[in-house]
């Protein structure tokens, strides 16, 4: 019996990632976030045309403050462009760019 893997889905995806936690007195603190993101080789649903391996970085720096917390988190920081998928007619589509999103939350 000859297994067949699922199309556009890479073949050894991993996720690394190292966080350091900072906490002040009390309720309030800091936390960074740093972490790469590996996106194995995958193919079209016909397994003939290739989309290449790809390693993506990650970050994230947060602050609480009482029921403030504070956060920006940026993800691709490095920008880079990428394939994320191909189909067997030949279309191919471009990973996410880098983003970067702030928010505040406060919690009743």
């Amino acid at each position: 019996m000859r297994s067949t893997r699922i199309s556009l889905s890479p073949e050894r995806p991993w996720l690394s990632r190292a966080s350091v936690a900072q906490t002040g007195r009390g309720p309030s603190g800091q936390c960074e976030f740093a972490g790469a993101r590996y996106i194995g080789t995958n193919y079209d649903e016909t397994g003939t045309l290739k989309v290449p391996q790809k390693t993506l970085f990650d970050a994230m720096v947060a602050y609480t403050q009482g029921s403030w917390r504070f956060a920006v988190n940026a993800a691709n920081i490095t920008d880079q462009r990428y394939n994320a998928s191909c189909l067997a007619r030949g279309d191919c589509f471009y990973g996410p760019r880098r983003s970067i999103v702030g928010s505040a939350r406060y919690r009743f």
